[in-house]
């Protein structure tokens, strides 16, 4: 037949019987296997030429055979030599190993973390088991267990952790199949938490001005209300990121678990403050002012700690001003919702760093050029 980069009609091979195929030049065996019930290929690692094509029919004539007589090997190891028995004794759990190892060089911390959660998980239910052995059935039911433990949008996650686990796998040949590929897990609508309205908003930043205990607070939750920004990315923000004249600031990193990484998207953006928001910021400066120093520091110094914020000054203050309750990264939907009554969705992503996709499915408006953050709760 010669070399070919021509791409043969794939046909679901009949059980019993092996077809040899060729992809992008290269040929390959595809059959149904008869102890998972369902279609394996494997690559020759041969070029389609008539002497490459006359071996993989004896390949293929080879297990034809084994399969007719039930003496196929599942395996491999007896078509393919060591180095399939190699990959088939590697394990779920070691294969997800070096996944992680293979992630660690490109994704941040936090999400590195879910990434070992989700090791435990494997380790749980697969034990010994081999990478070879998972088939569609099991993945399913590894799937099903977890969503019995974490929530519907984490269970999809992680379903497509384990995808993309399994593709990087196929390339570094440590798999031949996906079983996760087809698999599809469905997260239930959920109603958005409702963003604080221009009393509530108000209710708010009064009750923290006049708190005996939480009154510290207060320019840092009218910063997160104003601006839209991610509580992480405020509470990392250094005065070196504003300019002299507290009119701007660069917005690159945030605060996370405990240590500083680049933003959610891994883009920079840069805030133009309202007239207010400036005066504040002017205010809290500090006339020796380092480089380094936080904007919006800890009472007793050092990073806000968002569990404590949350569980201690924020649930108190709305609860003593008669507001219902929403977790404090409601602050941002909150100031993009209002931003969204007088901007456009594109001028509105620009500032607090939202896809601008997710913002034009909702929203609509006239588009703007060179944005400022509009004063918002001005009296």
């Amino acid at each position: 037949m010669g070399n070919s980069a021509k791409y043969l009609k794939q046909e679901r091979a009949k059980k019993g019987t092996v077809s040899v195929e060729s992809i992008k030049g290269m040929l390959r065996l595809r059959w149904r296997c008869p102890h998972l019930g369902r279609q394996r290929s494997k690559s020759l690692d041969l070029e389609d030429t008539t002497v490459n094509r006359s071996v993989a029919q004896q390949r293929a004539l080879q297990i034809q055979q084994d399969i007719a007589t039930q003496n196929y090997d599942p395996t491999l190891v007896k078509y393919w030599g060591e180095d399939v028995q190699r990959k088939t004794r590697l394990t779920v759990v070691e294969l997800f190993e070096r996944f992680i190892d293979h992630k660690s060089r490109q994704v941040e911390g936090r999400t590195l973390e879910k990434y070992r959660g989700l090791l435990g998980h494997l380790k749980q239910s697969f034990k010994l088991q081999t990478v070879a052995s998972v088939t569609t059935v099991k993945a399913n039911d590894f799937i099903q267990k977890l969503a019995q433990k974490l929530q519907p949008i984490t269970v999809r996650e992680r379903l497509i952790m384990l995808k993309s686990c399994w593709d990087w796998a196929i390339k570094q040949r440590f798999a031949e199949t996906n079983p996760w590929e087809d698999l599809r897990f469905k997260v239930p609508l959920k109603q958005r938490a409702r963003p604080f309205n221009q009393n509530e908003v108000k209710a708010i930043l009064q009750g923290f001005r006049t708190h005996a205990h939480y009154s510290y607070y207060t320019d840092f939750v009218e910063f997160l209300l104003t601006c839209g920004c991610r509580p992480g990315e405020a509470i990392g923000l250094k005065w070196k990121h504003l300019n002299d004249e507290c009119t701007q600031a660069w917005i690159g990193e945030t605060w996370s678990r405990g240590q500083n990484n680049t933003t959610k998207t891994n883009k920079s953006r840069v805030l133009r403050f309202p007239s207010r928001i400036q005066e504040m910021l002017r205010r809290r400066k500090p006339i020796s002012c380092q480089p380094d120093s936080l904007v919006f520091p800890a009472k007793e110094g050092g990073h806000i700690d968002d569990h404590n914020f949350r569980n201690r000054a924020w649930k108190t203050i709305l609860e003593e001003q008669g507001i219902e309750y929403r977790k404090p990264y409601n602050t941002r939907h909150t100031g993009a919702s209002h931003m969204l009554q007088v901007m456009h969705p594109t001028t509105v992503a620009e500032i607090t760093g939202h896809n601008v996709r997710t913002l034009y499915e909702h929203y609509a408006g006239d588009i703007r050029t060179n944005p400022e953050i509009p004063d918002l709760f001005d009296d």
